[in-house]
C-alpha cells in the first residue's frame, strides 16, 4: 500500500494543475550550433499550410490524457487532436523534470501516424546559461530529421521576437508523448490505492512500482467498480484499471481531474 506516497501524488496532481509555468528570469546566451541564418527548406509553402491548418483546433476533436506526477515531483501529461477518423492530427506533450530544473512542451505534427513536423519551446537549465529555446524540425518520410531551426531569448515571451537561425538537424523523439496519451509503460493505469486531501476521496492510478509516475482522479460516485475497489483495496493494488474522466473547475477555481467511470479489466 502507497498510502503517504498516494497522498503526495495528490498533492503534486493538484499543484500542477492549478499552477501556471510562468516566464524564468534566466541569462541567456545559447550555444547551439549555427550554421546558417537563412532557415528555408524544400516544401515549406506546402508543411507551413499543413501546420497551420492542424492549428485550427476547431476542426479537430480534442483528447486530453491524465496528469501525471513522478515520486520525484516530475510531471507529464498530453493533449491529442484527432480527425473524423479518430487519427492523430497534432500532439502536445507537456513535462517537467524535478532533478534537472527543465520544463516545456513538444509539439508533433502528424499525418498517416507520422509526424512531418515538430515544435519544442522549453527552458534549457543544462547548459553554462540556462535560456529558453524554441527548435522546429521537419522530417522526411521516414520521421528522419533532415531540417532544423531555433532561437534562443532570456525570457520565454521573447522568444516570439527572436530571429531564427539554422542548426543540425535534431530529432525531437515522439515515444514518450504517446505513451503518455495512451496511457502505457511508466504511464498505464493500474489501481494503486486511494488518497484524501481532507475535502476529497481520489483513487491512484500509475505504474505498479515503488517509484515511477502516479495520477490522482477525484472520486465522484461510489457504484460499480469502484465499490469493489474501496471494500478490498490491499486486493486489487496493481490492477489494471480503464478510467474516464474530465478536468473539471469548480465554482472556487479549483480545477481537478473527476472520474466519470472506472472499470477492473481482467487479468
Amino acid at each position: 500500500m502507497k498510502t503517504l506516497f498516494s497522498l503526495f501524488s495528490v498533492l503534486l496532481t493538484v499543484i500542477f494543475l492549478t499552477a501556471s509555468c510562468g516566464s524564468s528570469e534566466s541569462p541567456v546566451n545559447s550555444e547551439s550550433e549555427t550554421v546558417s541564418e537563412s532557415p528555408v527548406y524544400e516544401g515549406q509553402a506546402e508543411i507551413d499550410a499543413k501546420i497551420a491548418e492542424r492549428d485550427d483546433f476547431t476542426k479537430w476533436e480534442p483528447m486530453n490524457s491524465l496528469i501525471y506526477t513522478h515520486t520525484d515531483g516530475s510531471t507529464r501529461d498530453a493533449s491529442a487532436f484527432l480527425n473524423k477518423q479518430e487519427e492523430i492530427v497534432k500532439l502536445i506533450v507537456r513535462y517537467s523534470d524535478a532533478k534537472s530544473g527543465m520544463y516545456g512542451e513538444r509539439v508533433f505534427y502528424v499525418e498517416n501516424e507520422k509526424k512531418f513536423a515538430s515544435r519544442e519551446i522549453y527552458y534549457d537549465n543544462k547548459s553554462k546559461t540556462p535560456v529558453f529555446i524554441e527548435r522546429f524540425t521537419v522530417y522526411d518520410q521516414k520521421e528522419k530529421p533532415i531540417f532544423s531551426k531555433e532561437r534562443t531569448a532570456e525570457y520565454e515571451i521573447d522568444l516570439e521576437t527572436a530571429v531564427f537561425k539554422m542548426t543540425k538537424a535534431k530529432d525531437c523523439e515522439i515515444a514518450e508523448a504517446l505513451q503518455v496519451l495512451r496511457e502505457e509503460g511508466p504511464f498505464e493505469t493500474t489501481f494503486q490505492g486511494f488518497a484524501s486531501n481532507g475535502e476529497m476521496e481520489f483513487v491512484i492510478v500509475g505504474e505498479n512500482q515503488e517509484i515511477g509516475y502516479t495520477s490522482s482522479v477525484a472520486v465522484q460516485h461510489r457504484e460499480g467498480d469502484i465499490a469493489k475497489l474501496m471494500q478490498n483495496e490491499r486486493k486489487f493494488v496493481g490492477v489494471p484499471l480503464k478510467v474516464l474522466f474530465e478536468r473539471i473547475i469548480d465554482e472556487r477555481g479549483f480545477e481537478f481531474q473527476a472520474l466519470l467511470g472506472l472499470t477492473i479489466i481482467p487479468k
